[in-house]
């Protein structure tokens, strides 16, 4: 399957999920849990809600030995939970996208998606289709105050 035709089909399932959550929460859990259902389970995911400076950890699906570890790679110098901008970055096998969601210009939810040891490369599409998640969530955050 062209990598273009695996981010199409995960847009309908995501588009799903806004219809069948009960709240905020529950709505970015749903979207996480496709992801993760796509990818070859040798990933992990997480979602940290975001107050001021702290962040709490919500949900992990994953990996197990990654849901006790206290730091993601790549955090502490992007702060991905503060800028608006999705980045990810690269060491060996191991990739982690930093994908921040804002609520009134103001940090609400950090999601980090690491593909452990994975062949799938991070391309342009891949950084576009985070784009249009964090599009997605943020449009329908009003939906559930």
């Amino acid at each position: 399957m062209k990598k273009s035709d695996f981010l199409d089909d995960l847009r309908l399932e995501i588009g799903l999920a806004y219809d069948y959550a009960c709240d905020q929460e529950d709505f970015i859990v749903r979207i996480m849990n496709v992801i993760y259902a796509a990818g070859q389970r040798n990933n992990s995911l997480r979602v940290y809600q975001c107050s001021g400076t702290s962040r709490r950890l919500i949900y992990s699906i994953g990996r197990e030995r990654e849901k006790t570890r206290k730091a993601e790679f790549g955090d502490g110098f992007l702060f991905g939970d503060r800028e608006n901008i999705i980045s990810h970055v690269q060491r060996g096998q191991e990739t982690v996208l930093h994908i921040p969601i804002f609520d009134k210009e103001k940090p609400a939810y950090l999601i980090t998606f690491c593909l452990h040891s994975s062949e799938y490369t991070i391309s342009r599409q891949d950084m576009i289709f985070a784009q249009e998640i964090v599009h997605f969530i943020e449009s329908r955050q009003s939906m559930f105050h």
